[in-house]
């Protein structure tokens, strides 16, 4: 399954990039063409590897967060509709961005405490589904179900790894979040 789900991160985050890099190149309207062009390149050998194989190995699977806020990009791109509202993706983004204030620091040394370890029980698991019940009251439903998502993922341990943080967060969404809250933000 971690092999499929591999797979699937990289053709996810291939495509989301040629869909970008197509408005950038004026077709707009046509954002699929860039999507398979971009794929169909990462597959071409290069230096007896691909790029393909270099995202496999650079990014290995991202978060849940990540799938699920990539594919409501594609989704928006490719059909023009929203699959996540706006409040759905700020409240996710806002989530992927306080989680790797909590986390990355401390795994640079900068603190004595490590949060990691927390995923490897069931306390971040409940600070999670909390944090989706609340999200729920606050009339973020969406958002609500892909936290349940995200435990419910790792409890079934769809990824290699047993640590919720790695199905919650990943270097990729926290680096990209305050930029994309900050443009909801000034979209509003």
């Amino acid at each position: 399954m971690n092999e499929v789900w591999q797979i699937l991160c990289v053709v996810l985050l291939l495509a989301a990039a040629g869909a970008f890099l197509s408005g950038f190149a004026g077709l707009r309207k046509y954002r699929w063409v860039g999507m398979i062009l971009i794929l169909l390149i990462a597959i071409i050998p290069f230096a007896e590897t691909s790029i393909w194989l270099w995202m496999r190995g650079l990014i290995g699977g991202l978060s849940i967060l990540s799938f699920v806020l990539l594919t409501g990009y594609l989704g928006l791109h490719v059909t023009g509709k929203e699959v996540l509202d706006r409040k759905t993706r700020s409240a996710l983004y806002a989530t992927a961005f306080t989680g790797g204030l909590l986390l990355y620091p401390a795994t640079l040394g900068l603190s004595l405490y490590d949060p990691y370890r927390l995923g490897f029980g069931i306390i971040l698991a409940i600070v999670v589904l909390g944090l989706s019940v609340l999200l729920w009251f606050a009339k973020r439903q969406l958002a609500a179900v892909v936290l349940v998502v995200v435990v419910l993922a790792d409890q079934a341990q769809l990824m290699t790894s047993i640590n919720t943080w790695d199905y919650l967060i990943d270097p990729l969404v926290w680096i990209i979040a305050p930029f994309m809250l900050l443009r909801l933000r000034l979209q509003a």
